[in-house]
């Protein structure tokens, strides 16, 4: 392999480095769980994507599947209490 060839090999595993971390970030804004992991994660891998890419297939996706799902159900409940509470204190507002 001659001189040339490395460097054309390298900057080909460069080049791949980097579109997997472009990519890769892109499916991190789209299904991570919070928008601050989602943020972290694509600055991180389109930034170092050497760095960022293995502990991100690792770590990154879905580890929690129910994650989401819980918090979403928990923000439900939230909103019917309170929705109950200003129903409840309504009267006592208009007395004022």
């Amino acid at each position: 392999m001659t001189v040339g060839q490395e460097f054309t090999l390298i900057g080909v595993l460069v080049a791949a480095a980097h579109i997997s971390g472009v990519l890769t970030s892109i499916n991190a804004i789209m299904y991570v769980r919070t928008a601050q992991g989602a943020i972290a994660w694509a600055i991180s891998l389109v930034t170092f994507p050497y760095l960022a890419l293995p502990p991100y297939w690792i770590f990154g996706r879905r580890k929690f599947s129910g994650y989401i799902q819980a918090r979403r159900s928990g923000d439900l409940e939230v909103n019917h209490v309170s929705e109950r509470l200003k129903q409840n204190f309504a009267p006592a507002r208009n007395r004022r």
